[in-house]
């Protein structure tokens, strides 16, 4: 695959000589001549390398640096100017650029820049590949397991068989249920996410299938469903047990015939997507209990990936805290900021029952809230993680899982302003709190 590079400059000249030049050297080129249209390509193209003149004609070329370092996208930035002085170079690598190109330079520098590029791209291939790091679409691992799952998810993509992630919220399911699309010959055409929790059933059924004006109270216009608007690419259905056995008979008829009717009109659509399917809930006992269709469920789950919880793989928890400590400092314009001992071994001792979208949000905190530049400290934990205690001793009864859930919920929620809150300080959503306080009969 041949490698991304941007050309944001407003002088026609440099710009035509640098993207001729760096074609020869391999790459697939894009240009803007404003800075507005530079981070638009910039978002969409995703390129390995960019050239950012620091003139532009419609805002300052530090602004526009800003948004591009902010982005979760990985680029080497070169800056270039007319104006280059060293406070103005020393500015621009704090912020994120990897070096600077003075005009006038000639295509020996550009490829002396390249070059370099090219060293640090392996270096840091070859270091993450020795500490066991795989950074896949969004997900970043060192652990074995999860491993194996990213190289199931690199198989299966190529088929177009549907997925069935299970796993506890927050775990990654919908980013996992990302990188398969990416990774698929589909990857050019829609993913398009529905929530079966967040709808009522009319509601949903319309989500998926569509409408006719008419077809009940409040439909004012058509709408087009998620399956029509996913054609030829992947529907995500996520919280797929929540989805109701009447909306469960017509889904599956979908699946068996990949045909479907707008609510209130006869005409049949055919429609070609990939399904891929998720939830926290054990679809199994689902089945057993009558809560979900048997037949459904089968053909679903042509392909099952467990994705496990982030208590089950505690050697990802320094380096996703310091990703997200990274991402959180950049867009909260805060310095370099990296977690003490002491806070990270609190990180690493609790139970992380909202799992990595918990991590998010204690890090987020963190970061903002931070008493000390640089660095978190267990003062900018919250309580219930800095004072987390998972036994008393060696000698004292261990305690079940699900014993040990309903204290943390249950002091959680003791100390949240309401059920939004605790779900928030959780990292999951206020309908699955509402249903683990049901399970669990707390107040």
């Amino acid at each position: 695959m041949a490698r991304k590079a941007l050309v944001i400059d407003d002088d026609r000249n440099i710009l035509t000589t640098l993207l001729i030049h760096l074609e020869s050297l391999g790459f697939e080129t894009c240009s803007a001549s404003t800075g507005a249209e530079g981070i638009r390509l910039f978002m969409e193209e995703k390129p390995q390398v960019v050239f950012l003149d620091l003139k532009l004609p419609d805002q300052d070329g530090l602004s526009v640096l800003e948004a591009l370092a902010a982005a979760e996208i990985k680029s080497y930035i070169v800056v270039i100017t007319a104006y280059a002085t060293i406070d103005t170079a020393v500015r621009a690598i704090k912020m994120g650029a990897f070096d600077y190109l003075p005009k006038p330079f000639t295509p020996v520098q550009v490829s002396h820049m390249v070059d370099m590029i090219d060293k640090i791209c392996a270096m840091e291939a070859e270091i993450a590949s020795l500490k066991g790091i795989v950074r896949e679409g969004g997900l970043i691992t060192r652990n074995h397991q999860m491993h194996k799952i990213v190289a199931m998810a690199r198989q299966v993509a190529d088929s177009n068989a549907s997925v069935f992630l299970s796993g506890e919220s927050g775990t990654g399911k919908g980013l996992l249920a990302r990188l398969i699309h990416d990774l698929s010959p589909r990857a050019v055409n829609p993913f398009v996410t529905v929530n079966c929790a967040m709808l009522q059933e009319n509601l949903l059924e319309s989500d998926l299938f569509g409408h006719v004006k008419g077809a009940f109270t409040g439909a004012l216009r058509d709408k087009i469903g998620k399956l029509e608007l996913a054609a030829a690419g992947t529907v995500f259905l996520d919280e797929v047990s929540e989805m109701s056995t009447t909306i469960q008979a017509k889904f599956l008829h979908f699946l068996q015939y990949r045909e479907f009717e707008r609510l209130g009109d006869p005409k049949t659509i055919q429609v070609d997507v990939r399904m891929i399917a998720a939830t926290n809930r054990d679809l199994e006992e689902q089945v057993a209990a009558g809560l979900f269709r048997k037949d459904l469920y089968f053909r679903l789950n042509v392909v099952e990936i467990h994705v496990p919880s982030l208590r089950e793989r505690p050697d990802d928890i320094e380096l996703l805290a310091s990703h997200f400590l990274k991402h959180f400092a950049r867009l909260n314009r805060k310095p370099a900021m990296s977690l003490d001992v002491e806070a990270l071994q609190l990180l690493q001792a609790y139970s992380w029952p909202g799992n990595v979208r918990e991590l998010v949000n204690v890090i987020e905190r963190g970061t903002i809230l931070a008493r000390y530049p640089y660095i978190i400290t267990p003062i900018d934990l919250p309580a219930h993680i800095a004072n987390y205690l998972p036994r008393q001793s060696a000698d004292a009864d261990m305690k079940t899982l699900a014993e040990m859930e309903k204290n943390h919920i249950n002091q959680v929620l003791s100390q949240s302003s309401s059920i939004d809150e605790a779900a928030k300080v959780l990292g999951i959503d206020p309908a699955t709190l509402w249903r683990k306080r049901k399970r669990l009969q707390l107040d």
